[in-house]
């Protein structure tokens, strides 16, 4: 349902669209009784028709809007218009922590306060379903640029997408990369899966990645099997955290923390405990080297946000919502990556997964670094700068190719590269269904070249190794564009 910028809308008047994920889109609207700029999302959901899907929506929003916590994103109002069910939310001025950069008290400090809003959830019996960066926003004061306020978005809301008629028995909500193993196997949440989720959401923020990536089944496997890869792995100085992330992503859930605000506690202890000077954390390579609180210089990254017209370091005023499903797998069903000798389909799914994996509006928004955030002493002129733009010799080729429905998405993605310093050496139009937001495809050892080009994406990307099977572009990295959002 498209709403028009001056309609009015369950007595809302709608102001600009702020965008659209799997489960409906957002609007920030005024609320005229209250002159009041609240965000507004719309349900779009299979089933929200009827009258059981009706009165499930009610209830879980109205949980939702009982649920008290400082960490806990405020529920003004919900209802049904015309068959449609919506609600309100608080709208904040700030950033989700998709592609953040945070030192890591910051992160710490972050995980702390979710933790507190996810234990007082459960005591309530609610699970959230779907913690990740993308949902999890942050404000600063604009004084001293410290960390205001955490507020973790959509509480309950995916569950309303889970049930009989809707996603099918044996089947999980949330987004695979944070997903715990039980969901993944379609067994009911609990508070564990929450813990394990916010797991690997804080790995991301201290490693600049989560604990597995690749094709959806070999996340799914690893999930499962395999280790727990060691936070030390990518940033040594932090092996005190090591053994509290293999707790919380403990494979079974009785092996984790008994709540979240014990694994937080974890990581504070970890962080306290002696590590590497400040003159270690000087050869870590640039990708990492932000994480350590090394930041590059002001303007040298852009800051994506929300705003259609994005400039750098600029901080827009985003919907404090999320969009629900990411992906949906059946746990009977065999989810099949399949790579066929001479295709540019890097893989197919099933079609459960293929039908909800829709991609959340918030997952392309990043957080700036921290104002006022100290740099370490300067490296020597042999160690690693910070992430910038390399010269034109040293930028790998590119090809760019457009597999969503925006018409000439490719071509001026193609530009802006180039206009980066990137050469595009090839471009085009892919027909796909199984990629569902953009992707840079890179060649085994060139991962710090593909972060840097997926930063520069409009509307960012995931990176992942290049499929054997596609064969479109076999000597430089590969941007296939899915959304500008």
């Amino acid at each position: 349902m498209d709403l028009s910028p001056g309609s009015i809308f369950a007595g809302y008047r709608v102001l600009a669209r702020l965008g659209q994920g799997g489960m409906g889109q957002v609007y920030l609207v005024e609320n005229t009784n209250l002159s009041r700029r609240e965000a507004l999302k719309v349900v779009s959901q299979a089933g929200n028709g009827t009258p059981e899907f009706a009165e499930r929506f009610a209830r879980e929003a109205r949980t939702a809007a009982n649920l008290r916590h400082p960490s806990i994103i405020t529920v003004h109002q919900y209802g049904v218009e015309n068959g449609v069910p919506w609600f309100t939310m608080a709208y904040l001025d700030g950033h989700d922590l998709s592609g953040a950069a945070l030192p890591d008290p910051e992160i710490a400090e972050v995980g702390r306060r979710v933790a507190s809003a996810l234990d007082t959830a459960h005591r309530s019996g609610v699970i959230h379903r779907d913690i990740k960066p993308a949902n999890l926003m942050v404000t600063r004061d604009e004084r001293t640029g410290r960390l205001d306020t955490v507020t973790v978005l959509d509480f309950g809301i995916a569950r309303l997408a889970d049930g009989q008629g809707l996603t099918g028995t044996g089947s999980f909500i949330g987004t695979l990369s944070y997903s715990a193993p039980e969901t993944i196997d379609g067994r009911e949440p609990t508070p564990a899966a929450d813990q394990y989720s916010l797991a690997c959401t804080l790995y991301q923020l201290f490693t600049g990645q989560p604990p597995y990536t690749g094709s959806p089944v070999s996340v799914m496997g690893a999930h499962a099997a395999a280790d727990v890869p060691a936070v030390s792995g990518h940033r040594p100085e932090l092996g005190a955290l090591d053994a509290v992330f293999a707790r919380a992503l403990a494979k079974h859930p009785a092996q984790r923390y008994p709540d979240c605000t014990t694994f937080a506690d974890a990581i504070g202890r970890a962080l306290a405990a002696p590590r590497p000077d400040a003159a270690a954390q000087q050869t870590l390579p640039a990708a990492q080297a932000h994480h350590a609180g090394v930041y590059p210089p002001a303007g040298a990254v852009e800051a994506r946000t929300h705003n259609v017209a994005r400039t750098t370091n600029q901080r827009t005023p985003i919907a404090v919502v999320a969009a629900g499903v990411v992906v949906a797998v059946g746990a009977a069903a065999v989810l099949i990556y399949a790579l066929l000798p001479g295709s540019d389909d890097p893989g197919s799914t099933s079609a459960a997964s293929s039908a909800a994996a829709a991609q959340d509006v918030s997952r392309v928004s990043s957080v700036s670094p921290a104002p006022g955030a100290s740099a370490p002493p300067a490296a020597s002129s042999a160690g690693p700068s910070a992430p910038s733009i390399p010269s034109e010799s040293a930028v790998p080729s590119v090809c760019v190719f457009n597999a969503g429905p925006v018409s000439g998405l490719g071509t001026t993605t193609a530009e802006q590269l180039s206009a980066a310093g990137y050469t595009v050496v090839g471009s085009g139009n892919l027909v796909t269904g199984s990629i569902t937001e953009n992707v840079v495809f890179y060649e085994i050892g060139d991962e710090q070249a593909a972060g840097r080009l997926a930063g520069l994406v409009p509307g960012g990307a995931v990176t992942e190794p290049k499929p054997a099977a596609f064969t479109r572009c076999p000597d430089g990295l590969a941007v296939i564009m899915v959304t500008d959002d």
